[in-house]
């Protein structure tokens, strides 16, 4: 993992956010910022894309940190790492450049907020009895879902969805 990615990581900001995000009910903003700036956007995600490489271990550690400061801080953290995570695994080549490649990029220098969108309304909250269905239209895909919540809702840029593709009866496709 790039050096000092936990220990630039300004912990007691994103305490000192926490209270008011709590009583008000609202995004941390100031505290995403706060991983962004130190590079923890990236974890997990390859150096050459711009990710801060590292792994589970390395993870975890700033889960601890973030989590313990703010706990809606380190749930949108864990579902944006999470989140990129999944991209980066449904695709066996994720270069530089490419559409997929510029995302993780984007994702990992904190420019791109993504979060997971499982939650279905019928599947009682188990990510694996996905009701969603994706269907062709002309040139592309629709999505039919009904999500009942998702971390980040109305601030992530990007929403990781499971749902089955266009043809298939597999309910956890992972390309469409």
């Amino acid at each position: 993992m790039q050096a000092g990615v936990s220990t630039s990581l300004n912990v007691e900001a994103i305490a000192a956010e926490a209270a008011s995000v709590d009583a008000e009910g609202r995004f941390p903003r100031a505290s995403v910022d706060e991983l962004a700036r130190a590079g923890a956007m990236g974890v997990g995600l390859p150096e050459s894309l711009g990710g801060a490489g590292g792994g589970p271990v390395d993870f975890v550690e700033i889960v601890q940190q973030v989590a313990g400061a703010c706990a809606a801080t380190g749930m949108v953290y864990v579902m944006h790492v999470v989140g990129a995570q999944t991209l980066l695994a449904g695709s066996s080549d994720a270069p530089a450049g490419s559409p997929r490649g510029e995302a993780l990029a984007a994702m990992a220098a904190g420019r791109h907020l993504t979060t997971l969108a499982y939650s279905d309304r019928g599947s009682r909250g188990h990510f694996w009895a996905q009701v969603s269905h994706a269907r062709e239209d002309g040139d592309g895909v629709v999505v039919d879902a009904d999500k009942t919540w998702a971390t980040s809702a109305g601030h992530a840029d990007s929403y990781i969805l499971a749902v089955g593709a266009p043809g298939t009866d597999d309910p956890l496709s992972t390309e469409l």
